[in-house]
């Protein structure tokens, strides 16, 4: 077949979105067994993280189905039975990216909602940015679905009597879903920084930070997304040049399911600076303040005898008792 060569963008997608999975889900895992074992402690952030986590794999799976189906080759190189069902697989696949990253920035919220549960400010503010994620995933769904008309017009451009609303409008709607997308992420991002005005112990804020960080980071991602969204609006190969929105969107639900998992690396994270020598070992009359704190949320045990008792971040470690 005469043309440009194939760029063949597939089999690099299918190998980034592993990796990024492969440090994501182990962090999630370990977060869910701390909150499982010893005993049953599941809040709702741990139910929100499930909840992003189960959408994720969904539009993963939809996104390999369309990789194999044509995704990342260039539509010379596709039969338009493939391009139409590759279409198809990414529309749907759309949904669950926008409620895999809405329920793990709820996951985040209700965290710190926990944390901080007994200052009416930081409750209030919290509360209002979980109904402000949810009406604008809520929202951005509405768009996806309404978008065309018939709903089979969405992936099929030759749908008969179909009506789309024009490219300009179509742009604008997507870069102001990714402008309220940029505040959720870097409120959510910042917000930890607030904990640091507490007396903790330096691996905790260590921890705090790292959140932070991940979350800064996942902004920036976003931020990147509307460089990309430009060119996949103007640009003629459309399945060629999604391919940089899809890893950019990847990436960020990754970044934030890993800021909602960090606190479960509380307990090694200590261990780990223990052994360094870079902290002393804790003791019941360490950090009397922090402790109390904790026994107010119920995020430390007063029979653990310390900080380490607990995940006070919001994960709960399993403790091992001592006689």
């Amino acid at each position: 077949m005469s043309g440009p060569p194939d760029p063949a963008f597939g089999s690099a997608m299918v190998v980034a979105t592993a990796i990024m999975r492969a440090v994501s889900l182990p962090l999630f895992v370990c977060r869910l067994y701390s909150r499982l074992l010893p005993r049953w402690r599941l809040s709702w952030d741990s139910y929100f993280l499930v909840a992003a986590v189960v959408f994720d794999l969904v539009q993963w799976v939809l996104i390999l189905l369309s990789i194999h189906y044509g995704y990342g080759h260039s539509y010379q190189y596709v039969s338009p039975e493939n391009t139409l069902l590759t279409a198809q697989f990414l529309f749907f696949a759309q949904p669950f990216s926008v409620w895999a990253l809405s329920c793990a920035k709820i996951s985040v919220a209700f965290c710190l909602l926990r944390i901080q549960r007994r200052v009416p400010t930081w409750r209030m503010f919290l509360r209002c940015l979980i109904v402000l994620q949810v009406v604008i995933s809520a929202i951005i769904n509405y768009f996806q679905f309404t978008m065309c008309k018939p709903f089979r017009a969405n992936w099929d451009g030759r749908t008969p009597n179909s009506q789309c609303v024009d490219k300009q409008t179509a742009q604008i709607s997507i870069f102001v879903s990714l402008a309220i997308t940029i505040f959720t992420d870097l409120t959510f991002s910042l917000l930890p920084l607030s904990l640091l005005r507490d007396r903790r112990p330096t691996h905790e804020k260590v921890a705090i930070c790292s959140i932070v960080c991940v979350g800064t980071l996942a902004t920036c991602t976003t931020i990147y997304k509307t460089t990309i969204v430009t060119n996949f609006a103007i640009g003629k190969d459309i399945l060629v040049s999604g391919v940089g929105l899809t890893i950019c969107t990847n990436l960020e639900m990754q970044l934030v399911i890993i800021a909602a998992s960090v606190p479960c690396l509380k307990r090694p994270l200590e261990k780990t600076l223990r052994r360094l020598g870079v902290i002393q070992p804790s003791s019941q009359h360490d950090e009397p303040d922090v402790q109390q704190s904790l026994q107010a949320v119920g995020e430390l045990h007063p029979q653990s005898g310390g900080p380490d008792g607990g995940g006070n971040l919001g994960c709960d470690c399993p403790t091992r008792q001592t006689a």
